[in-house]
C-alpha cells in the first residue's frame, strides 16, 4: 500500500500502477534462491539475517560488521571463520545474493509473462539513487520509475512495522539522495503525516454462519450471525467480546476455536466462536508488537514478529 500511494502522488497512469502492484506484491518471489547461500555462510537462520538487511545503511562498514557478527553462529571459533570469510569476500558475496534476489525474481516474473515494467522493477529493487546499490550499481533516473518505488516502499515498510509511521518517515529523510529517490522520499514524508493512510484494519472471518468483526484501536471483537440486509449492527449481532480486541490482525478459526491476538499487548486469546465465551489467554515472548495474522497448523498457532516465526502449543 505505501508504494501504491508514492504511485498516485506520482501521477502514475493505470498501466503503471498495475505493473508496479504485482512487483510489490512479488517482489520476494526471488528470497528463496538466496537462503541456502546465506545458511552456508552464517550458519545461521537466513531469515533473521535478511529482516535486518534494510534496517542498516550497508555503506557503513560498522553498521554492517555488527549485523554479519550478530546473525553468524557456531561456536566462537567457527563464528569467527565465518565472519572472517564474509569480510574477505564481502562486495563479490554481496552482489552474489542481490543478483541470485533479483535477477532470479526477475526471470521468474518473465517466465509468469507479467509487464516488461514489473520484471524491470524487480530487477532494480536494490538499486541506490546514489549509484551504491546492487546488482548493476544504477544512478538516480537510470534506474527505473517503479524500481525507485518499490526500493523505498520496501525499507519504508519494515520501519513502520518497528516504529509506526515516524519511523518510516526518519529512514526516508536520512536516505535521502543516497538510497533513495529524493522527490519519493519527500512525498513519503508528507504521507506519513496521514494518520488515516496508516490505520490498519483486521479483516473480517466467517466461520459456520457467523462474521467476526474486528474494529481499530481497541475497538471489542463482534460476532454477527449472516443474512439479512441494511443496518445490521443490532439485528444480527450474536455477542461482543468484552476486553477482546485484534487490532491489525485478523483473527484466526481453528480446531473450532477462535483466536484473537491483540499486537499491541502481545495477549493472544481462545474463544468460543459461538458465544464469545474466552477459554483462555496468554502473553506471548515478542519484544516488537506483532502486526501479522496468526495461523494455525499442526496443533500449533504460530506467530510472526519481525523475524522470528514462533510456534505456541494450544494448550492454555
Amino acid at each position: 500500500m505505501i508504494g501504491m500511494r508514492l504511485a498516485a502522488d506520482a501521477g502514475l497512469d493505470a498501466a503503471d500502477r498495475s505493473a508496479l502492484f504485482y512487483a510489490l506484491l512479488l517482489k520476494d518471489v526471488g528470497c528463496s534462491s538466496t537462503a541456502a547461500r546465506v545458511s552456508q555462510l552464517l550458519g545461521g537462520d537466513d531469515l533473521e539475517f535478511k529482516a535486518g538487511l534494510k534496517r542498516i545503511d550497508w555503506n557503513r562498514p560498522s553498521q554492517a560488521v555488527r549485523h554479519i557478527a550478530g546473525s553468524t553462529a557456531g561456536s566462537p571459533v567457527a563464528r569467527v571463520r565465518r565472519m572472517a570469510a564474509v569480510a574477505r569476500d564481502g562486495a563479490r558475496l554481496g552482489d552474489e545474493l542481490v543478483g541470485l534476489r533479483c535477477d532470479r525474481g526477475a526471470r521468474i516474473l518473465q517466465l509468469l509473462d507479467f509487464p516488461d515494467a514489473t520484471v524491470v522493477a524487480m530487477a532494480s529493487a536494490d538499486e541506490h539513487w546514489d549509484g551504491h546499490g546492487k546488482p548493476a550499481g544504477l544512478r538516480g533516473e537510470e534506474i527505473s520509475l517503479l524500481g525507485r518505488i518499490v526500493a523505498l516502499a520496501q525499507t519504508a515498510e519494515v520501519f513502520f512495522a518497528m516504529g509506526g509511521p515516524q519511523a518510516a518517515a526518519d529512514v526516508a529523510r536520512r536516505r535521502s539522495g543516497t538510497w533513495f529517490d529524493p522527490a519519493l522520499a519527500a512525498a513519503l514524508v508528507r504521507i506519513a503525516a496521514d494518520a488515516a493512510f496508516w490505520r490498519l484494519v483486521a479483516s473480517p472471518v466467517t466461520s459456520e454462519g457467523l462474521v467476526f468483526v474486528c474494529p481499530p484501536k481497541g475497538g471489542q471483537i463482534r460476532a454477527f450471525r449472516e443474512g439479512g440486509t441494511g443496518d445490521v449492527t443490532e439485528s444480527n449481532l450474536a455477542w461482543k467480546g468484552t476486553g477482546l480486541t485484534s487490532d491489525a490482525a485478523v483473527p484466526l478459526v481453528y480446531q473450532g476455536n477462535l483466536y484473537v491476538l491483540d499486537g499491541d499487548k502481545k495477549q493472544l486469546a481462545c474463544v468460543d466462536p459461538k458465544t464469545g465465551e474466552r477459554k483462555w489467554a496468554g502473553t506471548l515472548d515478542s519484544r516488537p508488537v506483532l502486526r501479522t495474522s496468526p495461523t494455525g497448523a499442526d496443533g500449533k498457532i504460530y506467530v510472526k514478529d519481525e523475524g522470528h516465526l514462533t510456534a505456541y502449543s494450544l494448550a492454555p
